[in-house]
């Protein structure tokens, strides 16, 4: 009998706390009252949900609910921070192709300046040479 007081004591206590906790909670919960409503609303009713059917219901279904809030933040963090390392990305591959872009016209410009002095040198040599025959005079080819 002494057991079955104790455990009917203790019964009505958590039942008692488990109420208060989803009054508070509730109240918490109302806008513009700060502080963590939702989770003592949860947690009143995991300790209701041992005496009270409807309290196990609630406690799944709230705790599905925040399950799945948890999980869009998750994801549209997730999703904002791949944004973000695709944007510095995209910047980076900006920085490179201009880099490339700047290495391309660098080797095009030291080609053209090969090309343009090994046409000197060349024009040079003809001129050498034609100047050259001009100084021997008129050759055998040319008197006859």
């Amino acid at each position: 009998m002494l057991r079955t007081a104790r455990g009917q004591l203790w019964r009505i206590c958590r039942i008692g706390a488990g109420f208060l906790l989803l009054l508070a909670g509730l109240f918490l919960s109302l806008p513009g009252v700060p502080g963590p409503g939702i989770v003592l609303v949860v947690l009143s009713f995991g300790i209701l949900s041992r005496d009270f059917k409807w309290a196990v219901r609630w406690h799944i279904f709230l705790k599905q609910k925040a399950q799945d809030f948890m999980n869009r933040l998750m994801n549209r963090l997730k999703s904002k921070k791949q944004q973000e390392q695709q944007g510095s990305r995209s910047k980076l591959m900006d920085d490179k192709d201009h880099l490339s872009n700047k290495i391309r016209d660098k080797g095009k410009a030291d080609e053209d300046q090969y090309f343009a002095k090994r046409d000197r040198e060349l024009l040079e040599k003809l001129k050498k040479k034609e100047q050259e025959k001009a100084n021997q005079g008129p050759s055998l080819e040319d008197t006859e």
